[in-house]
């Protein structure tokens, strides 16, 4: 990354030591260039006018103007290369890009933080993280009435990314006024979904059904599937399971898209489990996992942890369970959702209760190859209910 302190010097043609000036030695413009200390904005005061008095006396014309804000910044041709770049599976990406930030000044910083935040939108499962560091930036800068709604609604869907529900409820009453008044029903659509998945996660299944209803007064008819996959979630929940069913055929008829008719086939799974109905269910799962390969993310995790839970409940061998758990693990690793995580415990850890080999795998997978984060006093218990096995208990 070349800052615009040497990319100045460089246009100019001169050495380090014709920009030093008073309390600013040639080591200090060296490690200002190079990134090794933060500028300042008096010192690129001073630095600027400095170098306009060179570029007087050598008679130099360039294609900008020099001046404190545009040394604050980075070369345009390095912020786009960065954002090509930015990958939230590469540190090193990340890095560059958060150090970019602190060198450019805020008109600056709110273009980039947008443009990374479009990118990393189109896997916001994997890269919510870093999406909700970024909106929470933006927060703080100087954004139009629109830039800030949309701001708001991309950092509620990170929180809802995250598993974070409480907070998107909390942060959706921020712009409840301005979702209320605007004419984008897209917008709206958006807002009222995350915030009904959000109510159905913290079990306020009258609210979902509340957020539902304003939803359908709502003229626009896209995402028409997903709305309904909300509403037969809440009825199952509320235990009305044949009118969840018939909505969710209804989706199975109506949808192309096959993450959602696989994520359909999966829930239609769920409810046959509850049931009992182990046969039908087993012939619901194996639909969702026809085409998984080819799903996104999320989809692919609720197909695997319905798998689990149908696995569990018909009293599958350890070795089935174990296998599809390790799929749903690493799934996890890749989605930054607590919650998640703590509901597969929940369901993984009792139905091993019993086996200390398998015990011992999934807390190597949990600890060692996953990094998922679990409660230690978790780990104490299983490791006392096994207080004989010196290798399950040395993974603590």
């Amino acid at each position: 990354m070349e800052t615009r302190l040497k990319q100045i010097r460089k246009d100019l043609k001169i050495k380090q030591e014709e920009l030093a000036c008073q309390g600013l030695s040639r080591t200090a413009v060296s490690k200002l260039e190079n990134g090794q200390n933060k500028l300042k904005r008096r010192q690129a005061i001073k630095l600027a006018n400095k170098a306009v008095e060179v570029q007087r006396q050598k008679g130099i014309i360039l294609d900008y103007a020099i001046n404190s804000d545009f040394l604050m910044g980075i070369v345009a041709c390095d912020v786009e290369e960065i954002l090509a770049n930015l990958d939230i599976n590469n540190e090193k990406t990340i890095e560059e890009f958060e150090n970019a930030l602190r060198f450019i000044v805020p008109e600056e910083q709110k273009d980039m933080l947008m443009k990374a935040n479009e990118k990393l939108g189109k896997d916001l499962y994997t890269s919510s993280s870093l999406i909700k560091t970024n909106c929470l930036k933006l927060i703080h800068l100087n954004l139009n009435s629109n830039e800030r709604i949309d701001n708001f609604l991309l950092l509620i869907k990170s929180f809802y990314a995250t598993g974070d529900y409480k907070n998107v409820i909390d942060t959706s009453k921020l712009i409840q006024y301005d979702i209320e008044i605007i004419k984008d029903e897209k917008k709206k659509l958006s807002y009222y979904y995350n915030l009904g998945v959000a109510y159905y996660e913290e079990k306020n299944y009258s609210k979902t059904l509340q957020i539902l209803e304003l939803i359908k007064k709502l003229k626009i008819k896209e995402n028409i599937e997903t709305v309904l996959t909300l509403e037969a979630n809440t009825l199952t929940m509320l235990k009305k399971y044949d009118e969840a069913l018939n909505i969710y055929c209804k989706i199975v008829r109506r949808t192309n898209d096959e993450n959602l008719k696989a994520n359909t086939y999966a829930s239609i799974t769920y409810i046959y489990t509850l049931l009992h109905h182990y046969k039908t269910a087993e012939k619901y799962i194996d639909k969702a996992c026809a085409n998984i390969s080819n799903i996104r993310i999320w989809y692919k995790y609720n197909v695997l942890s319905n798998k689990m839970i149908l696995q569990i409940a018909k009293k599958d061998t350890e070795e089935n369970v174990f296998n599809t758990f390790a799929d749903v693990a690493y799934l996890l690793s890749k989605m930054n959702n607590e919650k998640e995580v703590v509901k597969m415990y929940n369901y993984i850890f009792p139905f091993f209760s019993k086996s200390e080999s398998y015990s011992y795998k999934i807390l190597e997978i949990i600890l060692k190859k996953c990094n998922l984060p679990i409660d230690v006093r978790m780990i104490s218990n299983i490791v006392k209910s096994f207080s004989c096995d010196d290798k399950l208990r040395g993974l603590l």
